[in-house]
């Protein structure tokens, strides 16, 4: 599987239902481009909810710490870009960053994961095996 992806891109457009009265994207907006950005790579580095599910486990965000320098407005075309930065025991660690489509750093955001047991799974932690190839850190 060498050809893993240690940063993840994706683009979104602003839709209108996605931004406030003053056509600027909403926070809550923001946050699910993130979630759906860090689901996409989650899943294409193969660790993502089908396979945490087959182990009971889930993925739980515990923190997320955003910071925007600038909102993109309605229909503006943005860029999410996302890596894991590492691991400790069941906590996860991801960074984030938000770029216009001219490539100027909107905000920055990370967060932190925790994987819970799913209800009825042995009541038990397990700590997290992950290798990303080319990303410089791994937890064995």
């Amino acid at each position: 599987m060498s050809n893993l992806k240690s940063i993840w891109t994706d683009e979104y457009r602003v839709s209108w239902f996605d931004a406030d009265g003053n056509n600027r994207a909403r926070l809550a907006a923001i946050c699910r481009y993130l979630q759906e950005s860090a689901w996409n790579h989650a899943n294409h580095l193969v660790f993502g909810y089908r396979q945490a599910s087959e182990i009971k486990q889930v993925w739980v965000i515990i923190r997320l710490l955003l910071k925007m320098e600038k909102y993109p407005f309605w229909d503006d075309i943005i860029t999410v870009r996302t890596w894991p930065r590492g691991v400790e025991g069941v906590l996860a660690f991801r960074d984030f960053e938000i770029l216009s489509a001219a490539g100027e750093r909107l905000g920055a955001a990370s967060s932190q994961l925790n994987t819970l047991l799913r209800p009825g799974s042995m009541r038990r932690f397990i700590s997290l095996r992950v290798r990303i190839p080319g990303n410089g850190w791994s937890a064995e």
